[in-house]
């Protein structure tokens, strides 16, 4: 898949998907401090994953990705502290498949909800 990696992740989240075979990329490195509007504008142009921790916005690209075909998924991680990310992230992108919805990722596992089409 390609990822696009929200500011509010660390850029370990970038390196550790590119070492699972996934492509990705990080907003601070191509769009530095720009609003979620820029966000999802270069996610449709790029037809990439958002990561991010930012609920709101997780739920505005799940929503999106029913409609739209440019807007794929997001993948929304709700850990808090560093170290549980940087457990739970590996264990999503070591049992990954292309999905469109939304994944939701915990300590405790990977929830998906998927689009019906």
């Amino acid at each position: 898949m390609r990822f696009l990696v929200d500011e509010n992740l660390p850029y370990d989240i970038v390196t550790t998907a590119i070492r699972h075979g996934h492509e990705a990329t990080w907003v601070r490195d191509v769009l530095p401090g720009a609003p979620d509007a820029e966000v999802l504008a270069r996610m449709r142009a790029q037809c990439e994953a958002l990561v991010t921790r930012d609920v709101r916005f997780a739920n505005l690209v799940a929503t999106l990705s029913v409609v739209e075909a440019s807007v794929t998924a997001v993948v929304l991680i709700r850990e808090q502290r560093l170290e549980d990310i940087r457990e739970a992230w590996p264990r999503l992108l070591s049992s990954l498949r292309e999905f469109r919805g939304i994944a939701v990722v915990t300590r405790d596992g990977v929830r998906y909800r998927r689009n019906p089409r």
